[in-house]
């Protein structure tokens, strides 16, 4: 099973050889030089993590808390 798309938050992802081919990738990053430094994307988003996933679909965002986190958010379908 092959993912549709690849949003990579805040990395540059070092480990490339792990990443799967011809998959559309988004890549969120608040440091222009890290934005396709080891692969390119379809999109490259100069921005914090933060304010990225705000604005993505901010009225559909779900607060919760799991073992692993303090605190996560889950955007709505």
């Amino acid at each position: 099973m092959k993912p549709d798309l690849l949003i990579m938050l805040g990395s540059s992802f070092p480990l490339t050889e792990f990443l799967l081919k011809g998959i559309p990738t988004i890549q969120v990053d608040i440091e222009p030089a890290n934005l396709g430094k080891r692969m390119g994307g379809e999109l490259s988003i100069v921005s914090t993590v933060e304010k990225f996933l705000l604005s993505v679909k901010p009225e559909e965002k779900v607060l919760f808390k799991t073992p692993g986190c303090k605190e996560g958010v889950a955007l709505r379908a």
